[in-house]
């Protein structure tokens, strides 16, 4: 189950990238583009009830879906959500050290009660996967990946693809759904700035990419080699290293006043991949990148055209959860259905000395 692209290296890694690709192909996405459409009509953000909501858990409650559908091919009822959930949990429950703290694989243990929850996941899946060998192709990503051969006739066994999943699913579920939040949250407490098209909406999502970044810190990686970089002291073979967006998207040299939110610096900015890199970068970048930044701007563009909602949460606070996605630490209440002349509060709390205000006009 833990077994996947994110983690292999050298030839494994190469493969299972290649047999993977097709999931992201053109005709793909635009499938998954529909389902992201039809996902936010059902959502409380289009709902006729004008009822305040936490914007974070419905964004979560969208992103689930819409993995639920696009990923497995499958209806987001309770049954699946519920599957969907363990599968989240699973990553979760790593962060506990008692799991790991005595690995024996004993009923009374955490660590054998995480053994049978990610045998029950396991089961689950291996279920599904087996059914879609059985079908017709299809557009969800899972059926496409049951199907697909490469030139010589490769193809993923249903363990291989049992560990993708897990992983596809760790890495676009709560992550997708925090770059809406953040992002949105950036819209509603700028009054003074208009989204009023695609073009503008992309420039706010990196803005707020660059200085709120939904993971601030990287997964590890093992350094194989003593390596020297830029004059810094040597870092030792075996040691683990980090790439940190929170501090690569502040250089100054690549971002001219780093602590400001400023949209309009993404008209004429052309950062290299290594100073920009909300999706990781290199042959270690996100390979749902496109998948989810495609749903971010759907979402997020379908919930503007239905009115820009009213924040009615002021006190956001940034902090880490789930092993490395940045959550906001309470609800952020919003209210949609207005005609959108209310004035947006200033936001306060901790994410703010991330986000610095627009400068006035």
């Amino acid at each position: 189950m833990f077994d996947a692209v994110i983690t292999f290296n050298g030839e494994r890694h190469r493969r299972s990238r290649r047999l993977l690709m097709p999931i992201v192909h053109r005709t793909a996405l635009e499938h998954y583009r529909e389902v992201f459409a039809d996902t936010f009509k059902q959502s409380r953000f289009a709902s006729a009830d004008r009822e305040p909501f936490d914007m974070v858990a419905e964004f979560l409650r969208i992103t689930r879906a819409n993995l639920l559908t696009c990923l497995l091919g499958l209806e987001p009822d309770r049954r699946n959500v519920a599957l969907a959930q363990s599968v989240s949990d699973l990553l979760q429950a790593t962060l506990n050290p008692m799991v790991f703290m005595y690995q024996k694989d004993r009923d009374w243990t955490p660590y054998g009660r995480w053994v049978r929850r990610v045998a029950g996941v396991y089961d689950g899946f291996e279920a599904i996967i087996e059914r879609k060998r059985a079908e017709e192709p299809r557009p969800d990503a899972l059926s496409i990946l049951c199907h697909t051969t490469d030139e010589d006739g490769d193809s993923l066994s249903t363990p291989e693809i049992a560990g993708e999943l897990h992983g596809l699913f760790a890495a676009g579920f709560e992550t997708t759904a925090m770059s809406m939040t953040w992002a949105m949250l950036t819209i509603l407490g700028t009054p003074e700035l208009t989204v009023s098209d695609e073009e503008t909406l992309d420039t706010v999502v990196k803005e707020s990419q660059r200085l709120i970044p939904t993971v601030p810190l990287s997964l590890p990686r093992r350094v194989m080699r003593e390596v020297e970089i830029d004059g810094s002291p040597p870092i030792p073979r075996g040691a683990l290293a980090f790439a940190a967006p929170l501090l690569e998207h502040r250089d100054p040299a690549a971002f001219p006043d780093p602590d400001v939110f400023r949209p309009s610096r993404w008209a004429d900015s052309r950062p290299s991949p290594y100073e920009f890199l909300p999706f990781g970068v290199g042959q270690r970048r996100c390979l749902g990148a496109s998948f989810a930044d495609l749903q971010i701007r759907t979402t997020l563009g379908m919930a503007l055209e239905y009115g820009t909602p009213e924040l009615l949460t002021t006190e956001v606070d940034y902090r880490i959860k789930s092993g490395a996605t940045a959550f906001p630490k309470k609800p952020i209440m919003i209210g949609v259905g207005r005609d959108g002349s209310f004035a947006q509060p200033c936001v306060t709390g901790s994410v703010t000395k991330l986000w610095n205000r627009l400068p006035p006009p």
